[in-house]
């Protein structure tokens, strides 16, 4: 038995010595894991960083940021010119961040800022390209697109009019996804026949001006090609229809948007038809673009990522696939 037990000795310590050496790779590898990998700190630069319609992106945002292992940086910005964002941006690169998610405030103004830095960090742009030549990376809605399918909702309404008059609020149109909309929209409505009038004004202005064409011009349709604008026009529209001196009927309205605001008119019929951009997925794309940009040193793509839209009305505002982009949140 003793002489059986010599012969297996050095087989048993090799099967000892191979299961002690499998446990320490397995404690190294567990312990490896374990090990929290470098955070990739990215800023976020946004026109204004507290606005409420902005919660949709922002929660696209933070997901793509715990799936990526980032840290996001959200400087406090109110209404922002080119020269801001260039501070900030500079400010942001002083603290530490390896790429920059810029939602440029124009795109006639940008392209000299962006060109300072993009030899210095990695960038991306959000909701809105700078050039028909998409030469910096982007993660946008397919704006032409969505101008067409907001006309083709107007004209449903103003049907069996003779050269129907159409308003559109463009606010200040500096940034180059209101200029895409607004051609869709306008090259749409003209060739069915309807006179397009634009008003450009600042939030601020835009009531005074809509006061103007509502009780002086008239307007068979009105229409506003940003979120911004729509909420906007929508108050006024909604404190118009409430008051009981209004002197003429509140125009059939149709607006861009997702915001709390622009849904809750929607729902009480001042806004017939909105089309919303997925912002979720917009928010989430740009930050799981960028994460990728910094980790392999390189941009993604120069052609802009587009996210899809939809076209809501009251009546379809509780579907279930509208939920899931109206709502992700609660999701």
């Amino acid at each position: 038995m003793q002489q059986r037990i010599r012969n297996h000795k050095p087989l048993i310590l090799g099967i000892m010595l191979f299961t002690i050496l499998l446990v320490a790779l397995l404690i190294y590898l567990r312990r490896e894991s374990n090990e929290e990998k470098p955070r990739i700190r990215l800023s976020v630069i946004l026109e204004e960083s507290d606005d409420d319609r902005l919660a949709g992106i922002k929660a696209g945002m933070e997901q793509a940021a715990k799936d990526n292992g980032c840290i996001l940086n959200y400087p406090r910005t109110e209404l922002l010119s080119a020269t801001d964002e260039r501070r900030l941006m500079e400010e942001e690169l002083s603290q530490g961040a390896q790429g920059i998610l810029l939602q440029p405030v124009s795109s006639d103004d940008m392209f000299e800022v962006l060109e300072q830095f993009s030899g210095r960090t990695q960038l991306l742009l959000l909701e809105s390209d700078i050039s028909q030549e998409g030469v910096y990376p982007a993660v946008t809605s397919d704006d032409y697109s969505l101008g067409e399918s907001l006309a083709n909702e107007v004209l449903v309404y103003v049907r069996g009019k003779t050269a129907p008059r159409v308003v559109v609020l463009v606010g200040h149109g500096r940034q180059r996804a209101r200029q895409s909309r607004m051609a869709g929209l306008r090259e749409t409505l003209q060739e069915a026949g309807a006179e397009v009038f634009v008003l450009s004004a600042s939030l601020k202005g835009l009531p005074s001006l809509l006061e103007r064409e509502l009780y002086e011009e008239g307007m068979d349709a009105l229409v506003a090609v940003g979120d911004a604008e729509t909420d906007t026009a929508a108050a006024f529209l909604s404190e118009r229809k409430a008051s009981d001196q209004a002197p003429v009927d509140i125009p059939p309205f149709f607006g861009v948007g997702g915001s709390a605001k622009n849904l809750y008119y929607l729902e009480q019929g001042i806004i017939r038809r909105l089309v919303v951009p997925n912002a979720f997925m917009m928010g989430y794309q740009a930050v799981q673009a960028l994460a990728s940009q910094v980790e392999y040193k390189t941009s993604f793509s120069v052609k802009p990522e587009q996210v899809e839209y939809l076209v809501v009305g009251s009546e379809n505002l509780y579907d279930e696939e509208n939920q899931k982009v109206l709502f992700p949140i609660m999701q």
